[in-house]
């Protein structure tokens, strides 16, 4: 058995005990031991020493862990003891790793009950929300960007409030109100057009008259003729307080006016 100092007895021991030391894993010992022996040296500049001392004595290696001579400097009970604390610290950790798998287990269980309650959310949503059946749910999740395009910013809040709405209820698969405000955005972008073309102020003028002089004009283009003519029967038919719209004719109703509209506004803005 090596010759070991105090200070390098308390610094190896602890190596041993624990796998590595530091300053602070020892320095209240370090003060104590001072201040037995009267020594005004500071703790810090003592521990620094000795760890040094025992690296070349080839006790410590650069990380101040033990080396496989360490073992014969210290007495046996103190190396027993080491040992048996070293046990210990791997009993510690295996429990740890036991608890984080006990953990990991009931995090894999808690995703699997949120997967489950996520599909059936999703289905519940899908009952809720009926498929859609000409316009993808992708598209009219876009916005009414996606129908109009550039002319989006051309229409006014009015007429893009109600396409808006005409989207949540076709998303929702409320078809009738979905057509209902479809056909009254419309109106704006159609009498805008009409003062394009008859360069004369639609005023309080009757949407069915407008409609219906459009249709007549032969400066009408035959794809917006078609358009007017579909927009005008479908207003016909709204106007009976029986009428329901399906979700095909809803959503058929909603495309034709966007055509309309991004026609009329190519032709007006072209």
């Amino acid at each position: 058995m090596l010759q070991l100092d105090d200070f390098e007895a308390i610094v190896l021991n602890h190596a041993l005990r624990n796998g590595s030391v530091e300053h602070s894993d020892v320095a209240l010992q370090f003060q104590r031991l001072l201040k037995e022996k009267g020594d005004s040296r500071n703790d810090y500049d003592v521990f620094e020493r000795t760890a040094v001392s025992l690296q070349k004595r080839g006790l410590l290696d650069e990380k101040r862990a033990p080396t496989a001579h360490a073992p014969v400097a210290v007495e046996p009970q103190v190396l027993q003891s080491a040992i048996l604390g070293t046990y210990n610290k791997i009993s510690e950790l295996k429990e740890q790793i036991r608890q984080r798998d006990r953990e990991i287990s009931q995090l894999r269980t808690d995703l699997w009950q949120l997967k489950e309650e996520r599909g059936k959310l999703q289905e519940r949503i899908a009952k809720l929300c009926p498929r859609t059946r000409i316009i993808a749910r992708e598209s009219l999740e876009a916005g009414i960007s996606q129908f109009l395009g550039e002319w989006t910013a051309k229409i006014s809040d009015v007429a893009r409030n109600d396409l808006e709405n005409a989207i949540r209820c076709l998303y929702h698969g409320i078809p009738t109100a979905a057509a209902m405000v479809s056909l009254r955005a419309s109106e704006d972008a159609v009498r805008r057009y009409y003062e394009f073309k008859t360069a004369t102020q639609a005023g309080s003028a009757k949407w069915k008259d407008i409609l219906d002089e459009l249709i007549k004009r032969e400066d009408v283009r035959k794809t917006l003729v078609g358009h007017l003519d579909y927009v005008r029967e479908k207003r016909n038919e709204a106007e009976h307080p029986d009428r329901i719209f399906d979700q095909d004719e809803a959503e058929n109703t909603f495309l034709t006016v966007t055509n309309l509209i991004r026609e009329i506004y190519k032709e007006i803005h072209g």
